[in-house]
């Protein structure tokens, strides 16, 4: 429970009169609430006691919230001073929460915990039961809502419980450890030069040893897929797999394989071979390992040119690309080091700057039709930093201007992607437009033909992908995944949905793009309206 003490004397009450949760919107909610609350609702409500129709939440850690699910309607009452017969900004966010989180909402909506407990007694044996609740209940715990029997001595019967009891009951089966290989041997994988070749393939190899544990000659090539037959856990089987796949060339492999390959299960030591015979003196030791890197492009001016270069950010250094060496393709070299990039889509930038120069010069008169096609292109994925923008010079001037020339609106588009729609939300500042997920800095150009940077609005940004995360229960799942929302597209053109959705995102001065452009849709994006009016004349009853 929270760290909170618990304050009874609620100071601000109100009932939404003929309300239910299981029935209850968003729409209901905002036009009882005082304003439009926005914020992320995870972060800012936290349950500190729940049980069936009621609950106690702390809001933005500060106020108590507690509401209570009667006959027909939904009592709230809060600790704070708020006076207005309306739901206040606490009562309002821990309702928006409770709607959109199914594990809250269950303890509200008796259709909801019933199917969460009909799933949960399947494993029990007792799914069709008459009446669940005499024997299971709701628990929520460190952030979760379990089902739980009220007698416990109830149990569940099924492959998790099962295992659990061979384990603790029945005598363990002695492990099926590798095989060893012979006494003064030992298993290696090398990268080695093709002969004749530029390329570089993958060795599986068995080399002797030394009486002090060092490597010897000679070094035999083993046939991997050999090796297959000795094992059964599936990431040995695998490994071995994709070892054998890259045998010949390792700059052709897929991602996905040569992480197999780092992961490396059974823990062999990796040498790299630049000669083409493959021998102990011609091996060199080399840790892998798997990495995410930070690509960031700097941009200065340095009379007559301006200059842009590439470094890399690894383990809080920054790396020069002119002190850096890309290796099979997806590779980083530092010193002794093979580090595997995960972040893949940074591999075509990263080998541009690598291969062809470490700092582009880029005369003037070239340089914003190159900051459009190529630096704004590289924003979406790294950091771009214009290290020439001054803070002052005009700049207050400049961005008042802006504001008043240009005003922000905030967008959604939508667009498909195979069974599903993207939903991606924007920021347009005047004409540049931005994704508010991305790290992108805007720059623009004044009359004077001078750069200057154009400040985002944080806090708009935020709160818009704040309310976009509140429309579908799937949303809040999404929030650290990449640059947009997306929904399976029978969910998303649900009417019931997708125009309550609309109306809120408009309500809150959201324009919405790209609807009528999906595919295989003919809904309009408005709920119908129907106008009828009498006019008066000789037939009584001409409607229209």
């Amino acid at each position: 429970m929270g760290q909170n003490t618990v304050n009874r004397e609620y100071s601000h009450g109100f009932v939404l009169g003929n309300r239910q949760v299981d029935i209850l919107t968003f729409t209901d909610i905002f036009q009882h609430s005082s304003e439009l609350n926005v914020g992320f609702l995870a972060l800012d409500l936290r349950v500190e006691q729940i049980e069936n129709e009621r609950g106690i939440f702390w809001v933005k850690n500060t106020n108590e919230v507690k509401i209570e699910q009667k006959a027909n309607d939904i009592a709230l009452s809060c600790n704070c001073n708020f006076q207005k017969p309306l739901l206040c900004e606490h009562q309002s966010l821990a309702l928006q929460t409770l709607l959109s989180k199914p594990d809250l909402k269950a303890f509200f909506d008796k259709k909801l915990r019933l199917e969460k407990i009909k799933h949960a007694a399947k494993d029990y044996g007792m799914a069709d039961e008459p009446d669940l609740e005499k024997y299971f209940c709701l628990k929520y715990s460190q952030g979760n809502t379990h089902v739980v029997p009220l007698n416990s001595e109830l149990i569940p019967v099924n492959e998790a419980t099962t295992s659990y009891l061979k384990e603790r009951i029945f005598a363990k089966k002695e492990p099926n450890n590798p095989p060893e290989n012979e006494i003064g041997s030992k298993d290696i994988l090398v990268f080695k030069r093709n002969k004749f070749l530029e390329t570089y393939g993958l060795e599986y190899c068995t080399a002797s040893l030394n009486k002090n544990g060092t490597l010897k000659n000679p070094i035999n090539v083993k046939d991997p897929l050999d090796e297959t037959w000795k094992y059964e856990q599936t990431d040995v089987l695998r490994f071995f797999t994709a070892v054998a796949k890259n045998q010949k060339n390792i700059e052709t492999a897929d991602f996905q394989s040569l992480k197999t390959i780092v992961n490396n299960p059974l823990a062999l030591d990796f040498f790299l071979c630049d000669a083409e015979n493959l021998s102990v003196p011609n091996l060199k030791q080399i840790i892998t390992a798997i990495t995410k890197i930070d690509l960031e492009i700097n941009v200065n001016f340095k009379k007559p040119f301006y200059e842009v270069e590439a470094v890399i950010s690894l383990n809080d250094r920054v790396y020069p690309l002119k002190d850096l060496k890309i290796l099979f393709r997806h590779f980083l070299q530092i010193r002794e080091k093979l580090l595997l990039i995960s972040n893949t889509e940074l591999l075509p930038a990263l080998h541009y700057f690598l291969e062809k120069r470490s700092v582009l010069l880029i005369h003037p008169s070239k340089f914003e039709l190159f900051r459009k096609e190529i630096i704004e292109g590289l924003a979406e994925k790294v950091n771009v930093n214009y290290t020439f923008l001054k803070e002052n010079t005009g700049k207050e001037i400049i961005e008042q201007e802006w504001k008043e020339e240009y005003p922000i609106e905030k967008l959604v588009y939508l667009s498909d992607e195979k069974d599903f729609v993207n939903i991606t939300p924007v920021v347009k500042y005047g004409k540049l437009e931005v994704a508010v997920s991305s790290r992108k800095q805007l720059v623009d150009i004044d009359p004077n033909g001078n750069h200057f940077r154009v400040e985002r609005n944080k806090e708009l940004e935020l709160k818009l992908t704040a309310l976009i995360s509140r429309l579908h229960p799937e949303f809040a799942e999404q929030l650290a995944e990449g640059n947009y929302f997306y929904l399976q597209k029978q969910k998303f053109l649900d009417e019931d949905w997708f125009l309550q959705a609309f109306e809120i995102l408009r309500d809150h001065g959201v324009k919405i793009l790209g609807f009528q452009s999906l595919s295989n849709n003919k809904l309009s994006p408005f709920r119908a309206v129907i106008s009828i009016s009498v006019e008066s004349g000789i037939d009584w009853f001409d409607t229209k």
